[in-house]
């Protein structure tokens, strides 16, 4: 069985998002290291979002067709624009702007 978590830079409603470490303008629980937000705060605010999702696994987007299969927890960010794992535990993280997440799963061999 796949979970799906998302998150948004919303305000609205209960969530995750009143719990972020980042300071304006990024205190919409920023996930990004790429924005300018301190390293130290994205950090922490992933750090919460493993408390929600397993152990989160980023990657360094690129607008490729890289693909890397994650085997086990890491902290180096893999550079791909898509991360594949059979792994319990994990949580395959996208950061999207005006692109679409996709999630696919392979339920026959419990591949996502």
């Amino acid at each position: 069985m796949v979970s799906t978590l998302f998150t948004t830079r919303s305000s609205d409603g209960p969530g995750l998002t009143e719990l972020g470490a980042s300071s304006p303008p990024y205190d919409w629980f920023n996930l990004a290291l790429h924005v300018g937000d301190s390293k130290d705060d994205v950090c922490a605010n992933r750090a919460l979002l493993s408390q929600e999702a397993a152990t989160p696994i980023f990657m360094n987007q690129i607008h490729g067709d890289g693909i890397v299969v994650i085997d086990g927890i890491s902290q180096i960010e893999p550079t791909a624009d898509a991360l594949i794992t059979q792994e319990s535990g994990i949580a395959l993280c996208v950061l999207v702007a005006d692109c679409i997440p996709l999630l696919l799963w392979d339920s026959k061999i419990d591949l996502v």
